[in-house]
């Protein structure tokens, strides 16, 4: 199955849309004695979320980017109404977020969650059987719910194998078995914690592909937590990054490098003299240079600010002493190169 782009003709979008609005999340911390006296029984808690904001359209697949321990899976937690904020407000579908009361009901309807360690299913049970106890939770019985068990299983190849307990799967065929029952009842929004966490190559393949057909085909909304860039590059129609509970920017995949601040040339050189490294280091917009000896010459990849003459600058200074520039190229965006550069910007 080929993946979906996001210039392709779409589905028409659902209404579904999510805006989150200043949001914060704290957890307590374990404290000794004198620490919970000092602070008066009120000692300070983790800020796992720091006055975090985004909007994602209906139709939109949004994806949360950061490396574990970021705050991805406790936005996704508020999201489904598993937790609330101690700050700001989650609108889901223009429903408020919340744990209890018709709200969450209403919530729960719209909603289809996968997360990434999932133990909620029951061992002894075969997958149809888990399957259709979880479907019978959302209100579908008889005909109709053995229907969309089959539709779903066809959807994670796992058709084959329903009928085997859910404790020989492998942890992959778990993992798929989770995305299964988030498609269950069909929902206009999807969360989705990491969702080809342990599945093989192939499969994991065909669940991205799998994602970004609900998305363009069927016009359904997604949030996608994940620490792969790849997977957040190929997939995301716009990607927050997001490192210490702080969101540090939004873009689309072909706009992050110019938030990263630069671009980033290889330069091929017939020689190296003495001060080159010197010169080139010298040159104001040089973030970053790289010094690789080749067969045949010398080859620097420079990673550049965006001003008008830093790369004309750079090319001045390395060939003061007749050094000889063979070839200039710009190289292709880097999905690890652009997430480090943004990654590493503390936080305001």
């Amino acid at each position: 199955m080929n993946l979906a782009q996001p210039s392709e003709v779409r589905a028409p979008a659902t209404s579904a849309s999510i805006a989150v609005e200043g949001v914060t999340k704290t957890f307590p911390i374990n404290h000794d004695f004198l620490t919970w006296l000092r602070y008066r029984g009120q000692p300070p808690r983790f800020r796992a979320i720091d006055d975090v904001s985004f909007n994602v359209a209906g139709g939109e697949l949004f994806g949360l980017l950061g490396e574990n321990g970021a705050g991805k899976s406790t936005i996704l937690q508020m999201l489904s109404g598993l937790t609330t904020p101690d700050a700001g407000t989650i609108r889901v579908d223009g429903i408020i977020g919340s744990r209890s009361g018709s709200a969450a009901r209403e919530l729960r309807q719209r909603i289809g969650m996968c997360t990434a360690e999932e133990r909620s299913f029951y061992y002894r049970l075969s997958a149809r059987e888990n399957l259709r106890f979880f479907g019978s939770l959302y209100g579908l019985h008889g005909s109709a719910l053995d229907a969309r068990v089959d539709i779903v299983a066809r959807h994670v190849d796992l058709r084959e194998k329903l009928d085997r307990n859910f404790e020989t799967y492998s942890s992959g065929m778990r993992q798929r078995l989770a995305i299964a029952r988030a498609l269950l009842t069909d929902p206009p929004v999807l969360l989705l914690d990491e969702p080809t966490r342990a599945v093989d190559p192939v499969h994991a393949r065909d669940i991205r592909a799998l994602i970004r057909s609900l998305v363009v085909n069927e016009g359904k909304t997604a949030v996608l937590c994940t620490n792969l860039l790849e997977e957040a590059w190929e997939l995301c129609d716009r990607i927050a990054v997001i490192a210490a509970g702080k969101i540090i920017t939004i873009a689309k995949p072909a706009d992050l490098l110019a938030r990263a601040g630069g671009r980033r040339y290889a330069v091929s050189l017939d020689r190296m003299d003495a001060g080159l490294i010197e010169r080139a280091r010298a040159v104001v917009g040089l973030n970053k240079l790289i010094v690789e000896e080749m067969p045949r010459g010398m080859r620097l990849v420079a990673d550049l600010d965006d001003g008008p003459r830093t790369l004309t600058d750079l090319l001045r200074a390395i060939s003061a002493n007749g050094v000889e520039v063979k070839h200039v190229a710009p190289e292709e965006p880097n999905p690890f190169n652009v997430y480090a550069s943004l990654a590493t910007v503390a936080p305001s």
